[in-house]
């Protein structure tokens, strides 16, 4: 028997707030990424083209849980950066 995943709320850029158990019954992919980390660059295009491309099969969550990246105003350059 599978488990739930343990939920979580988190802020949104736009200020708002979101529950992992928001997405109950849909498939989640869970991303945690960081703007210093170069893999976290090169795959964010990659990531983006196949929610454009599977958006209505699957949610993308990305999730960033670092103090080093400035805030939301550093997490907002770099998802316009690399959108």
């Amino acid at each position: 028997m599978l488990e739930e995943a343990p939920d979580f709320e988190l802020q949104t850029l736009l200020g708002g707030t979101v529950r992992l158990s928001d997405y109950r019954g849909k498939k989640v992919i869970l991303n945690f990424w960081a703007t210093w980390c170069p893999p976290c660059k090169a795959e964010m295009p990659h990531m983006q083209n196949f929610y454009e491309e599977h958006g209505d099969e699957i949610e993308v969550i990305a999730v960033n849980l670092t103090s080093r990246d400035n805030g939301a105003e550093g997490v907002g350059k770099f998802v316009v950066t690399t959108a």
